[in-house]
Formats: structure tokens, sequence, C-alpha cells
């Protein structure tokens, strides 16, 4: 199992960016100019669409992190679990507040 969560750590605060629906943005072309910021290179051209699976955007709590535990089941046939606990930080010494919690799942292979 694998999960990814963020932005890529994004230096500064983005949640003002967030589209009001979930969508992506997607590099499906080089420009023909060379870009004037970085030479030699081309800039990207972007399309914008339609993203369900990005779901959830928080625009409370920017700012947190997820803390994962596993359980890898007892063996083929079983389930192997990831227990998922997304934190934010809260107060003038960033208490540790649970925002969202869930698992996932799936059976187990070897």
């Amino acid at each position: 199992m694998h999960m990814l969560i963020g932005g890529g750590g994004n230096f500064a605060t983005s949640e003002g960016e967030l589209f009001e629906r979930p969508k992506g943005r997607v590099i499906v072309a080089l420009s023909e100019k060379d870009s004037p910021v970085l030479p030699g290179h081309k800039n990207s051209v972007w399309l914008t669409e339609d993203a369900p699976w990005a779901s959830f955007q928080d625009r409370k709590n920017p700012h947190g992190f997820a803390a994962f535990e596993v359980d890898p089941g007892n063996g083929p046939g079983d389930k192997t679990r990831m227990h998922v606990t997304y934190y934010t930080f809260d107060g003038p010494f960033a208490e540790l507040r649970a925002v969202d919690q869930f698992t996932l799942e799936r059976p187990r292979r070897a």
C-alpha cells in the first residue's frame, strides 16, 4: 500500500489558490518558445481537468502531517491494514490535534 499526502513541500501557504471543486493541472505539451526564466528550457503547457480523486481540501488546517500504523496481517488471505491519522497544530505552542482518521485495507498476497 502507499499514499500521497500534500503538495510536495510547498514553502508558502497556498490554500487560497485551491480550485472551488476538485481539479488538477496536467502538463500536456511544451511550448515552442524558450522559458524567459530558464534559458534553454521550454515552458509547460497546462490543461485543467476534473480530479474527483483529489476529494479533500483542508482550507481551515493547511499545515499538518499524517501518522501511519501498518498491520501487515497474519499471512496470505488475511488483510493488510494501514491506519492513518492526520494531525494539525493548534495554539501558540503548536499542540497536536487529530483532524481525520481512516483505515485502508487490501488482501495480503504473501
